[in-house]
This record gives structure tokens, C-alpha cells and sequence, in this order.
């Protein structure tokens, strides 16, 4: 699903295709950046997350799908990402950022991509705030304090942080994502 998702978006697939190096912050268990790792054979990964339990899942999986030596995994908090310039691609699972860190997250995320790399968000879109499950996915999100962002709002926060927007737009529904839209955005130099 995931790398399905990424040949939809020309930006992704035209760098990973012929080599690239791509960020995910909160990468969680993984799903989205093995399945990138796994697709594109040329694509280096990198993810950060907080959670050591969670990212031990995520070594454990890189490892089955043989993909270890493209994927470097670090334990950190994203505020601390000190990296400059060194990314082609990012994506950032937003939906699992509490207000107070944001804006800290997109600051180093802005350092760490390459003038232009694009970076996609997983969003709640308005859109399909009736789909199926759309209801509980912004109970679900408001729990963990995260807010959940009107286009406009994720917009502002992002164009903020140094970011142009290029697409917000809602995905079909799917009971299996936190998500129900993205965001496609680029660094800004």
C-alpha cells in the first residue's frame, strides 16, 4: 500500500528510482519506510523514532525483508535532529506530534532536507471527515493531544516553517491507516 502510495507522487518515485536517501520521522514499527526500502532497491532510509520498544520492531522487521543494509534506524527525540542538508526525501507522521514539539520537529526537519527534497504528511482531511472511521481516527489522534489541523491550519504551520505546499488531498478510505489524506510539500531553499 504504501509503496503504491509513493509512485502516485512523481517527486518520491523519480529520486528513489535512481538512488536517494529518504527520512521518516516517527517512523513507527516501520510500515511505510521498509515498505519504501523494499520497492526501491536504490533508496537509503533513515528513521527516528522515540520509542525503543517500537523501533526494536522495526530492526526486527528490516532484517526479515533483507533490507538492513539500506535502513539506519536511530532512538532519538526528532527536536534533536541536528542533520543538515543531508536528506532527498522525507515524510512526517504528524498525526503522532503534540502541539508542543511541532514547530521544534519542523524546524530540524527543514535543516536536515535538501533545498527543494520533498516531504509528505499523513493527514486527517476535512474532506472525509464522514468517511468511514473518520470520526474515531480524530477521537483517536485528540487523545494522544495531537491536534488535528484544518488544510488552512496545516498549511500555515508548514509555509511557517519554511515549507511551500504542492497538494493536500484525502485518500480513499482504509480502515488499516491513522490517515485519511496527505500533505505533499517542498523545502523551501
Amino acid at each position: 500500500m504504501f509503496a503504491g502510495m509513493a509512485r502516485a507522487v512523481p517527486p518520491f518515485w523519480e529520486r528513489w528510482e535512481h538512488g536517494a536517501t529518504h527520512l521518516e520521522v516517527g517512523c513507527g514499527a516501520g510500515n511505510a519506510l521498509l515498505s519504501f526500502a523494499a520497492e526501491f532497491p536504490q533508496l537509503r532510509v533513515e528513521g527516528i523514532e522515540l520509542n525503543g520498544a517500537v523501533l526494536a520492531e522495526t530492526r526486527r522487521r528490516d532484517e526479515l525483508l533483507g533490507v538492513s543494509d539500506r535502513v539506519r534506524l536511530r532512538q532519538m527525540d526528532a527536536r534533536e535532529l541536528d542533520d543538515v542538508e543531508r536528506f532527498d526525501s522525507a515524510q512526517w507522521s504528524q498525526l503522532f506530534f503534540p502541539e508542543p514539539t511541532r514547530a521544534d520537529v519542523l524546524r530540524a526537519l527543514h535543516r536536515a532536507l535538501r533545498p527543494g527534497a520533498p516531504v509528505v504528511l499523513p493527514t486527517l482531511d476535512e474532506e472525509a471527515a464522514d468517511a468511514p472511521g473518520g470520526a474515531v481516527r480524530r477521537l483517536m489522534v485528540a487523545g494522544w493531544g495531537v491536534p488535528v489541523r484544518s488544510r488552512d491550519e496545516l498549511r500555515a504551520e508548514l509555509e511557517d516553517a519554511g515549507f511551500e505546499v504542492l497538494q493536500q488531498a484525502p485518500l480513499p478510505a482504509n480502515a488499516m491507516t491513522t490517515s485519511d489524506g496527505f500533505a505533499l510539500a517542498r523545502r523551501r531553499p
